[in-house]
């Protein structure tokens, strides 16, 4: 079987009990590994920390430039290309709301320095802690680069990503080889609504990648627990049975709930 890791980014939100269908649904699959690429925190009492294999954390920044002005300096093209979605969600940087440069930190960490570690795997999923899944993922063909159904908001879902390997430039490398860089700005015509999602749709356009794109039917949804601090819109849905967990997105909940029905009415 094809070794796979899963990658956590950001933090760790979601609680036990989303943890738990990610490892019953996803890690059990695919037989993966899993790695926490986290802002670095002193608590690290969740189970996500006993079952990872890897723990990488970078420094919880208050000012999240900071990591591009000491990676990328301060005259870089990034700063642009996340000044053109700041009051869509794309920034997080300089004060603004959203978390698109935020995640995209992450994926640029990762290119640049756990790259023979990732290389080493066949497959690697790209995804978040406070997924909640609600069925198995099922196990896909490693030719292409996965998204779920649903969550495009134009684009193409940064959510979850599935890819093989030998693609890692393309699946990590949205900062070295498009945000940071004049073909952003070239590229994207509506600059009022940019975000994250439209970016990767453009970036992937411009290397002829869209071509290697497939979805699979969603299974799972972004939730929050009351303790989870967030800092974009969240609806105040309570996930059925579980009335101490949020769904964040109705969106996500519907596109589940098409899944999950359109299985039933198969079998």
């Amino acid at each position: 079987m094809e070794k796979t890791i899963v990658v956590l980014i950001g933090n760790a939100r979601g609680g036990e009990k989303t943890w738990n269908t990610m490892y019953n649904n996803l890690l059990e699959p695919y037989r993966a590994d899993l790695a926490l690429c986290f802002g670095y925190s002193k608590d690290k009492s969740s189970s996500l920390y006993s079952n990872a294999k890897y723990v990488w954390e970078i420094p919880e920044y208050e000012k999240w430039e900071e990591y591009y002005i000491g990676n990328l300096g301060d005259n870089g093209w990034w700063k642009k290309s996340f000044e053109l979605g700041i009051n869509s969600g794309f920034s997080g940087l300089y004060g603004s709301r959203g978390s698109g440069a935020i995640f995209c930190v992450f994926k640029h960490y990762l290119l640049n320095n756990k790259r023979s570690l990732l290389e080493s795997y066949d497959r690697i999923i790209i995804t978040r802690a406070d997924y909640f899944y609600l069925k198995p993922v099922e196990v896909l063909s490693n030719d292409y680069f996965w998204v779920p159904s649903g969550a495009d908001y134009g684009g193409l879902c940064d959510r979850y990503h599935s890819f093989s390997s030998s693609d890692i430039d393309m699946g990590l490398g949205i900062v070295d080889y498009y945000i940071n860089t004049n073909q952003l700005t070239e590229d994207y015509v509506n600059f009022e609504n940019i975000n994250l999602e439209s970016s990767y749709y453009y970036y992937f356009k411009r290397y002829n990648y869209l071509n290697k794109v497939k979805r699979f039917p969603r299974v799972q949804m972004l939730v929050r627990t009351v303790e989870d601090s967030y800092g974009w819109y969240t609806s105040d849905i309570v996930m059925p049975h579980n009335d101490d967990i949020y769904i964040k997105y109705q969106d996500e909940y519907d596109e589940c709930m098409k899944t999950i029905f359109t299985s039933y009415n198969r079998v």
